[in-house]
């Protein structure tokens, strides 16, 4: 079967399982609109439609893979980018079976449904709340002083001081070490389906941000991230608010998730309109 889609090469194979999903880069085309996720959406949360609307475009995480698999009747699924398992609804014990087969190094979903799967499981859980910004209006991108810069990620050694950041981001969320080279590599096919964005000040990197969910609908703002050593300087700050600005150019709403204990950020976060609706669990494979 042929699809048409004006922007990448797509392939699309089917699984065994009853109503799964592969889909990878090939030679195939498609439009995600077309593919039809079988998802109840009325039962869905407003956090688990922002991934839902990711899938649908192909946009994110998922523009170079999205592997899926749901219940027959509707009501819970699993989306994976092939790093994170995003789970939607209230999946019961034969899908969670099926999570053996779908690669991933972390699970991400609402509280309850993660920690009734993962108490048995080899998981690190990380308490997360995820906020919406409701009132949201045209922002204009914050005035930067001398020397500070912010930009896109577009070429290698950009995308590389992109993945260092990203390493100790990964040390400091979980105390386990992250090799910048590693997540370069894996992050090379595809990378500006997330929207990466560095922060500079005189050529020397302090910051950044991204968004692995993104559609016309919202953008969650994930991984914004200052080095330990740029603390303190309102750097977080102007950057959020150059990515608010950024992502609005795309997208209708915007929303983000942040450790309840990072009081900070729960004050930046708060400051510029986000306020929490939903609570949800990030679970690293050990």
């Amino acid at each position: 079967m042929q699809y048409k889609d004006s922007r990448n090469d797509w392939g699309l194979l089917l699984h065994g399982l009853p109503r799964s999903i592969f889909l990878s880069l090939s030679n195939v085309r498609f439009i995600a609109s077309n593919l039809h996720l079988g998802i109840d959406e009325a039962t869905l949360t407003a956090g688990e439609r922002v991934v839902l609307d990711s899938a649908h475009e192909r946009s994110g995480g998922f523009r170079t893979e999205l592997i899926f698999r749901n219940m027959e009747n509707g009501n819970g699924a699993i989306l994976s980018d092939s790093h994170t398992a995003y789970i939607l609804g209230n999946p019961d014990n034969a899908l969670w079976q099926q999570l053996t087969d779908i690669p991933h190094g972390s699970l991400f979903g609402r509280g309850k449904v993660i920690r009734e799967f993962c108490y048995k499981e080899e998981y690190l859980l990380m308490q997360k709340d995820f906020a919406f910004c409701r009132s949201v209006t045209p922002l204009d991108a914050p005035i930067l002083s001398e020397g500070l810069s912010i930009k896109s990620v577009e070429t290698d050694r950009e995308l590389h001081d992109f993945c260092s950041l990203k390493a100790a981001f990964f040390f400091e969320e979980s105390g386990s070490p992250s090799d910048a080279d590693a997540l370069f590599q894996s992050m090379q096919k595809g990378f500006q389906g997330i929207k990466p964005v560095v922060m500079c000040q005189d050529q020397r990197v302090v910051g950044m941000v991204s968004s692995n969910l993104n559609s016309r609908q919202s953008a969650m703002i994930n991984m914004l991230f200052i080095a330990k050593e740029e603390r303190g300087k309102g750097y977080g700050s102007l950057l959020l608010r150059w990515y608010m600005a950024y992502l609005l150019q795309e997208s209708s709403s915007l929303c983000l998730f942040y450790s309840p204990d990072n009081a900070p950020a729960v004050k930046i976060y708060e400051g510029l309109g986000f306020k929490k609706e939903e609570g949800w669990v990030l679970a690293l494979k050990q």
